[in-house]
């Protein structure tokens, strides 16, 4: 058998005392259960009020929505868009559902790639370096399977590129294109992007005289112009070259050793520049290239038979002339300046003596005869070992061995022995002929320096006795 639970204690017990039926009696008795249900009739109307003011109060705050730093979307009342400029970032307030509602979505930071349609599959699966390596003229590139575009000059390229951008105007976004779509759009208008410049340019270019940020941009702006054809509100922040522009894979391999060869190529003409302009130093100095204007000038004045040929040639003169000149040409131009100078002290002394003596040669030619003639047998006879001898005349073939005086034989042999030791104490000096002696040292005051010259190669600044016995 069942047993019933035990049944909590009654809230009212009913007596009736009076008799069966008596309706007065039964609504006695009932007049306290009657206060019991109103009482808790009364506790949940209370607790229904509490709970419609909670609901009331929480459908009033759920039209309040935070929007993130990184969140755009609009406000809508019954479908229709009430701000044409979108939400700004913070708190906002709208009308609770279902008559009001917020539409957000992430504004910024959004990145897109064009999924390696322009790339190769070995490229995309092994990446580049492995891929140059396994690269061999046999490779195909296999249309469906393999990416690449075209350029301007019919050649075929590969290219990586990514973008990111952000919605600028929520209200033209939510208009035009649905949140989930937003990549694929953006995805497209890249791919078109990249087929644009390359259709517009060589590949040569694209890979010697553009730079990966001029590439860039020139994409970024080709897909904005794309966006901006349908009023999606997409703004393109930055597009960037995973993989830079290069040809199919074994051109590109190959091409590397024409890199090199070029990179070596324009080092040695480098080199070769600043050879040249050592060697114009060299030759003329630091204004080589003043000269080198004059000169090109007065060649041009000349060939072209003008009046001021002269002119410039007067200015390449003057140009010689002046301090700026250096180098060879200076100590070439220094040189035949000591070389006149020579010239005009040895043989210049002599054709002027010349032209001195030619007036009075012309007017009386034996007495200058016979002036030099005595000067000359004065000068030879003035020695100390000039000997006169006396022969008569009308010997015929007849020899005769004349033997000089004693005394003259010993001035010649003085004479040839002091000559070489002269030249022995030129040749082979030691170092300490060059040296002060202590007597010599005086402190405060300049020494004597060694010098030699250019022109005869002799040491000057050896011992003043040396000195003096060399020039003996």
């Amino acid at each position: 058998m069942e047993v019933e639970p035990v049944r909590r204690a009654a809230s009212a017990q009913f007596n009736v005392s009076s008799d069966v039926g008596s309706a007065a009696a039964l609504r006695e008795a009932m007049d306290p259960a009657n206060r019991s249900l109103a009482d808790a009739l009364q506790m949940s109307f209370r607790v229904l009020q509490f709970v419609i003011v909670v609901l009331l109060v929480l459908f009033f705050f759920s039209g309040f929505k935070t929007v993130g730093a990184t969140q755009s979307g609009v406000a809508t009342v019954w479908g229709r868009i009430v701000d044409k400029t979108g939400l700004a970032p913070g708190l906002q307030m709208n009308w609770p559902p279902p008559i009001g509602e917020f539409v957000l979505f992430e504004s910024d930071g959004r990145t897109v790639q064009d999924q390696g349609v322009f790339l190769p599959i070995s490229l995309a699966l092994e990446g580049l370096e492995r891929s140059l390596q396994s690269a061999n003229n046999r490779d195909e590139l296999l249309p469906g399977e393999d990416g690449s575009f075209l350029t301007a000059s019919g050649e075929l390229a590969h290219v990586h590129v990514q973008a990111k951008y952000r919605i600028e105007s929520p209200v033209h976004f939510l208009k035009t294109i649905p949140d989930a779509m937003a990549g694929k759009v953006v995805q497209v208008a890249i791919q078109r992007a990249v087929v644009h410049v390359g259709a517009s340019h060589e590949l040569q270019e694209l890979m010697d005289d553009f730079s990966n940020e001029e590439i860039q941009e020139m994409v970024a702006d080709s897909a904005q112009s794309v966006l901006d054809g349908f009023d999606s509100g997409i703004k393109i922040t930055s597009v960037s070259l995973l993989n830079e522009v290069i040809p199919p894979l074994f051109i590109k391999k190959i091409s590397g050793d024409y890199s090199q060869a070029k990179q070596t190529a324009e080092s040695r003409k480098e080199m070769a520049r600043k050879n040249a302009q050592d060697m114009l130093i060299t030759a003329a100095g630091e204004s080589y290239a003043d000269l080198k204007a004059l000169m090109t000038s007065y060649e041009d004045a000349w060939s072209q038979d003008s009046s001021d040929a002269d002119d410039r040639l007067a200015s390449i003169n003057a140009f010689f002339d002046s301090d700026q000149i250096a180098g060879d040409a200076a100590r070439t131009i220094s040189t035949a300046n000591r070389f006149k100078s020579l010239v005009d002290q040895t043989l210049g002394r002599e054709a002027r003596r010349f032209a001195g003596l030619l007036p009075s040669y012309r007017r009386h030619p034996e007495l200058v005869i016979a002036e030099k003639w005595l000067e000359a047998y004065g000068t030879v006879m003035n020695r100390p070992d000039a000997e006169i001898m006396y022969v008569p005349e009308g010997l015929g073939s007849m020899g005769i061995d004349i033997s000089g005086l004693e005394s003259v034989r010993d001035i010649r042999r003085r004479a040839d022995l002091e000559a070489r030791e002269r030249s022995n104490a030129i040749l082979s000096g030691t170092a300490s002929d060059y040296m002060l002696r202590a007597d010599e040292i005086k402190l405060g005051q300049a020494q004597r320096q060694l010098k030699i010259d250019k022109d005869s190669g002799s040491v000057s600044g050896m011992r003043k006795e040396l000195v003096e016995d060399q020039n003996k």
